[in-house]
């Protein structure tokens, strides 16, 4: 599976179906109360726990914690 700077439709769907019914509609409630693709609010998520200067993959410093 090539790595990607994105979550591709696919991947999102799945992603947030494997979700916890909770998170999963507290994902889909940001997402909609904000205007962000689900895909973004995910990317957001997951970047701010590895970076919490980031604001999504593309300038998340991976190799530094918080």
């Amino acid at each position: 599976m090539p790595l990607t700077a994105r979550l591709s439709p696919i991947a999102t769907k799945k992603f947030v179906e494997a979700l916890p019914n909770h998170i999963r509609e507290a994902v889909l409630a940001y997402s909609e109360e904000t205007e962000y693709p689900v895909k973004a609010v995910l990317e957001m998520a997951i970047a701010v726990f590895r970076d919490m200067d980031s604001a999504g993959f593309d300038d998340c410093r991976a190799e530094t914690p918080g």
